[in-house]
C-alpha cells in the first residue's frame, strides 16, 4: 500500500500548464506519463534533475512537478534547491515520488506539496496530481494531445 501524504493540503493550482515528471527510471517515467495523459493531464518528462532544470530554463511552466529523490547527477533534493532558488519556479508545487525510506521527512523538509512512496499504482499518482492540475478550457474541450 502506498503512503500518500500532502504536506500542504490547502495548496491548489490555478495554472493549467503540463505536469513535469522527473525520474531516472525510463519504465517508470513512461508508464506514469501514459496514465497521466490518459487522465487528460499533459505531461512532460525528464530523465534527471539537470534535464528538469533545463526545461524550466527553456520556459516550461508546469502546474506541478513530480520528482524522484534518488537519481544520478542531480537528485530530487538538489533539484528542489535549484527550483526554490528561482523566484519564477519556487511556487510550482513539488510532489516527491520516491522509494527512499526518508521520503516523508525529506518532503516536509524541502517544502514539497506532497509525497508518494514507490511503488504505487499509477492511478494513485493520477488522483494525487488531479488535486494540483487545473485543466485549461482547451484541455477540457480536446483532451490531452501530448
Amino acid at each position: 500500500m502506498a503512503d500518500e501524504q500532502p504536506t500542504s493540503p490547502d495548496q491548489q493550482l490555478t495554472t493549467s500548464g503540463p505536469v513535469l515528471l522527473i525520474d531516472d527510471d525510463e519504465d517508470v517515467r513512461d508508464v506514469l506519463a501514459i496514465y497521466l495523459r490518459r487522465a487528460g493531464i499533459p505531461t512532460i518528462v525528464a530523465p534527471d534533475g539537470v534535464a528538469g532544470i533545463a526545461l524550466l530554463r527553456d520556459g516550461v511552466r508546469p502546474s506541478a512537478i513530480i520528482v524522484d529523490l534518488m537519481m544520478p547527477g542531480m537528485n530530487g533534493i538538489a533539484f528542489r534547491a535549484e527550483q526554490r532558488a528561482n523566484p519564477e519556479w519556487a511556487a510550482i508545487p513539488l510532489i516527491i515520488f520516491s522509494g527512499a525510506d526518508e521520503a516523508a521527512e525529506t518532503a516536509e523538509r524541502v517544502g514539497a506539496a506532497a509525497f508518494l512512496m514507490k511503488p504505487a499504482e499509477p492511478r494513485v499518482l493520477v488522483e494525487l496530481i488531479q488535486r494540483f492540475y487545473a485543466p485549461s478550457q482547451d484541455d477540457q474541450a480536446k483532451g490531452s494531445t501530448e
